[in-house]
């Protein structure tokens, strides 16, 4: 269910309650906490919902938060052998012209609090001039710490936000966090 200015959407699935923000034209990404208070009230109004129609409990056992980044050719990359913006592909000598690249990986956030899911995919931006792209999906998710479900959610959120915030310049070049007016996580 989309709101009438198309840059929200709740989904409903089977254990699921999903909160997204969805960029409209050149529209900028709200501050996390107008985000956060938005899940916030959705999910009272969810819960309160499934009380008073007896439809059970709404009983969620983890929290999770993604990032979807589309970084276009022609910005931090303009071909394949640019990718070292990315610290995790490096600079391996590789015969022959690299023409792309998709993997994932998987972090630990400390003191088993949950994980962090990188996933890197080269795609091709539809439209009238199509542009190569780079979808970076940074998730983090993990299991709620208490039975007070909509403080543990907060909380949870808060963390994987924290996490992928930390995590995105610590992954990118010197270079590509100058680019995006980022300072590098260890500086």
């Amino acid at each position: 269910m989309k709101n009438q200015t198309g840059d929200r959407m709740i989904q409903v699935q089977n254990g699921r309650l999903h909160f997204n923000w969805m960029k409209q034209g050149e529209a900028k990404y709200p501050k996390y906490e107008k985000v956060r208070d938005g899940f916030r009230d959705v999910l009272g109004k969810f819960t309160k919902f499934v009380r008073d129609l007896n439809l059970g409990s709404f009983c969620p056992n983890q929290w999770e938060v993604t990032y979807l980044n589309q970084i276009p050719a022609g910005t931090v990359w303009k071909v394949p052998s640019d990718w070292g913006f990315f610290r995790l592909l490096g600079t391996a000598a590789i015969p022959g012209d690299v023409e792309s690249f998709d993997g994932a990986w998987h972090f630990a956030i400390p003191q088993d609090r949950g994980r962090l899911h990188v996933q890197w995919q080269h795609a091709r931006q539809p439209g009238p001039t199509p542009k190569d792209i780079i979808v970076l999906n940074l998730t983090a998710r993990g299991a709620l710490e208490s039975a007070n479900t909509e403080d543990s959610m907060i909380a949870g959120i808060d963390l994987g936000r924290e996490t992928i915030v930390r995590a995105f310049p610590a992954l990118m070049s010197d270079d590509a966090n100058k680019y995006w007016g980022l300072k590098h996580a260890g500086t």
